[in-house]
């Protein structure tokens, strides 16, 4: 279970939540005091990581105290330190609409920075969340977020800060269709993220998420920023712009072939073979995003 709040107190642990969301309370402004001494303007950055840190201790001792019992936190504040107490991050409240520097088109970007940045676990508002600048999510922008975020570490609808949220079993037609298709793949790929995910806390990769970088030394890929590898053989490329009917790929190295999402939410390879290291015109619609697979070298 998850609560979202400034800390997670005993008794919320005693009444079974295991997660939350840390945010707010995690401001300095001028005319703080801090026992230490330390003036504002140096805490800073530390505050964060202090708080943290703090929750992640409280919930490590429940835990030792009642087996089974597993603390999640996630954050939206940090500094260098934060990911030894923190199972996520998320990049605070983006704005419901398609705008490159806050709406959906922002979110890729910052995951990959976060990820080479050693924060592994990434979670977004899955359709925005300030609509007090910026339109009611729509049902396309609902879906392709959320297909966005279905090949991301964490799949978490939260939208609307005073116009009202739009919850997926709103949704009508092609596009209740095309999110269920998404919605079913995430449950599907749980085991690939966890064992990602494990293995990165235990020092062993970047995560589940991989920018192109990570793998591949063609020039080609440094500038991409809107693509990602969920593990290493699967390569994602979300629809960021409106009524878009296709989208440019920057295809890696190696060989692949174009992937749909079946309605059982499984992934259907086109069997067609595409040989990388070079950018591709993909069509795509309301029920896709351009999805490839690795095909092995034989």
């Amino acid at each position: 279970m998850a609560v979202s709040g400034q800390f997670l107190a005993a008794a919320d642990m005693r009444l079974g939540f295991e997660g939350w969301m840390h945010d707010f309370g995690e401001f300095v402004t001028e005319g703080m005091v801090f026992a230490d001494g330390t003036p504002p303007q140096s805490m800073h950055n530390r505050y964060p990581v202090l708080l943290h840190a703090a929750a992640r201790t409280a919930g490590e001792r429940y835990a030792a105290r009642n087996p089974g019992f597993e603390p999640f936190l996630y954050v939206r504040s940090g500094f260098d330190g934060v990911q030894h107490s923190t199972g996520a991050v998320f990049p605070g409240d983006e704005t419901t609409d398609w705008a490159e520097g806050s709406g959906l088109p922002s979110v890729v970007p910052t995951m990959l920075n976060l990820v080479l940045g050693g924060f592994p676990t990434f979670t977004t508002d899955v359709g925005g969340y300030f609509d007090f600048v910026a339109p009611r999510t729509t049902p396309e922008l609902l879906v392709r977020w959320g297909q966005l975020a279905a090949l991301t570490p964490v799949m978490r609808v939260h939208n609307s800060t005073q116009n009202g949220q739009l919850h997926p079993h709103e949704l009508q037609g092609e596009y209740l269709d095309a999110w269920r298709r998404y919605a079913r793949l995430k449950q599907h790929l749980v085991p690939l993220v966890d064992r990602l995910t494990r293995r990165a806390a235990d020092g062993h990769g970047l995560g589940p998420v991989l920018p192109l970088v990570a793998v591949d030394d063609d020039p080609l890929v440094r500038s991409v920023e809107d693509q990602w590898l969920l593990g290493r053989d699967l390569l994602v490329a979300p629809v960021l712009e409106p009524g878009a009917t296709s989208r440019e790929v920057v295809l890696p190295k190696g060989r692949w072939q174009r992937a749909t999402v079946s309605r059982a939410g499984r992934l259907r390879p086109s069997g067609e073979v595409l040989v990388g290291s070079r950018t591709i015109e993909v069509p795509t619609t309301l029920a896709d995003i351009p999805l490839f697979v690795r095909v092995p070298i034989p």
